[in-house]
């Protein structure tokens, strides 16, 4: 899988590129966004941002992590929740010039799969079908048709 990423110059050198464009995890796994950057100054800072729909600065939390090392800055997200999901941006602070950030990632969090068995109501030996409805916790529901014990994935 190729990653791609957008790098921002600035006449001052600072450079920024942020990975990966886009993150898909379930539900309750870890998701890590970075932002790596080249900047000539030891002095800078490094802040996180969700686009929903303005821009809002990500605090240090029990589930959100900042780590920095050589000049890359990741946002470590544990335990990702639904409402997790959307646009995040890093942006480099040198003193004395214009903040730069990065291309942006976005975050999707998707539920976790989910299985449920029904056993058919009639006798196992009847060839009657019966209509069964699977539902997931979101409400996506199916239905089928069913004369034997079945599963349904949602």
């Amino acid at each position: 899988m190729a990653l791609s990423s957008a790098l921002t110059a600035t006449p001052e050198g600072l450079r920024v590129r942020q990975y990966p464009p886009s993150l898909t995890v379930m539900r309750g796994e870890t998701a890590i966004l970075t932002c790596h950057f080249k900047v000539e100054s030891l002095k800078y800072g490094v802040q996180w941002f969700k686009m929903k729909p303005e821009k809002k600065l990500i605090p240090k939390s029990s589930r959100q992590i900042f780590v920095e090392k050589n000049q890359t800055s990741s946002l470590v997200i544990t335990q990702v929740a639904l409402e997790d999901s959307g646009q995040y941006l890093c942006e480099v602070n040198v003193l004395q010039r214009d903040p730069e950030q990065g291309n942006g990632t976005e975050l999707i969090v998707i539920g976790e799969k989910q299985m449920a068995s029904f056993r058919n109501q009639h006798a196992s030996d009847s060839q009657e079908p019966a209509l069964l409805w699977c539902c997931s916790h979101t409400g996506n529901c199916v239905s089928f048709l069913s004369s034997v014990n079945q599963s349904c994935h949602v």
